[in-house]
């Protein structure tokens, strides 16, 4: 029993011995004075804070950025005549607006802008009633504004220039177009609604996908060539649902009561080289109208127009107009149908 114990205790200061070694720091540190461990501000939040210190304003906006770099809000931004909320005055500059809301005031300009400059990615917040342009970045390249709900400005909701991204955005009450971009661009998952000129309007050499426009006191969307349109929805606005010109595709939209106190046609193509294809529209005043020449036309389908589900001026490439009855049976895999 005696020895049984003996051994125990040895066996227990063993263990205490071995857990002192392993708690214990390297007897041998490194040469040079000791580091602390914990991370800087500026590693924790790396971007930059847009306040009275870090971007002071001057006699045209209330917040000035003049140093490239990534910047967020911390609080809403409140609007002075004669002055933009935010202006970005250099290139290659994020904001992310972290939820927060731009208010314009009286007198006040665009809720933000960024004249001649490139490189702009504005995300995750409200724009709303400014005099100018919600977002105004009409003179800036190579822009990104997603996640931006922009409503009841004056002028346009998100205003871009070339070579832009537009998604995930929401535009409605703006006194002018919902969403403008310029050329070489592209829109996405965007909401027009109830704005005073189009819903959307493009530049050439741009792509509109998955957005939807209703009840704008113009087109629904209009392009100028070469532009592709697709998967959209768009209905009761006042002229046309989709307005294109030249070299444009029109596919799979859905388009309904075009002409909404006016003369509209849910899809109207004014110019030539267009592929209008697998598109559905109902009511308006026309389904699809086509007064340029040497379009093609095929495999769409229109119902209820009220002057004609198919207006298509001569010199144009169009399948038969089918009008499917009980048993109905086609081998003509372009038809264009009307029901």
């Amino acid at each position: 029993m005696e020895s049984r114990i003996r051994l125990n205790l040895e066996v227990a200061v063993f263990l205490a011995m071995i857990g002192g070694m392993a708690r214990a720091g390297d007897l041998n540190p490194p040469a040079g004075p000791v580091a602390p461990t914990h991370k800087t501000l500026t590693e924790v939040e790396p971007r930059i804070a847009i306040n009275a210190t870090n971007t002071p304003g001057d006699a045209d906006s209330v917040f000035r950025i003049a140093l490239s770099g990534s910047y967020y809000l911390t609080s809403n931004v409140f609007g002075a005549a004669g002055k933009s909320g935010i202006e970005i005055g250099v290139d290659n500059v994020t904001i992310d607006l972290a939820g927060f809301s731009l208010i314009g005031a009286p007198g006040a300009l665009d809720g933000i802008s960024a004249p001649g400059r490139s490189d702009i990615a504005i995300r995750n917040g409200n724009v709303r009633s400014w005099p100018g342009d919600g977002i105004g970045l009409s003179s800036a390249s190579q822009t990104v504004v997603e996640e931006v709900v922009a409503r009841s400005n004056t002028g346009i909701g998100i205003n871009t220039f070339s070579r832009s991204l537009v998604k995930d955005c929401i535009c409605y009450a703006n006194g002018g177009a919902g969403i403008v971009v310029g050329s070489v661009s592209t829109m996405t998952l965007c909401l027009c609604y109830n704005n005073g000129g189009p819903g959307i309007s493009t530049g050439g050499t741009s792509t509109i996908t998955q957005c939807v426009t209703r009840l704008n006191q113009a087109q629904g969307i209009l392009a100028v060539g070469p532009a592709t349109i697709s998967g959209c929805t768009s209905a009761t606005n006042t002229t046309h649902g989709i307005e294109v010109s030249s070299t444009c595709f029109v596919s799979g939209n859905e388009c309904s009561n075009a002409g909404n106190g006016g003369t509209g046609a849910n899809i109207l193509a004014t110019g030539g080289d267009n592929r209008i294809e697998g598109n559905n529209v109902t009511g308006g005043d026309f389904g699809i109208q086509v007064t340029g020449t040497g379009n093609l036309i095929v495999r769409n389908s229109s119902s209820g127009a009220g002057t004609a589900n198919y207006s298509i001026a001569a010199s144009n490439k169009d399948a038969q107009v089918l009008s499917p009855g009980s048993g109905f049976v086609s081998t003509d895999p372009w038809a264009n149908f009307t029901y």
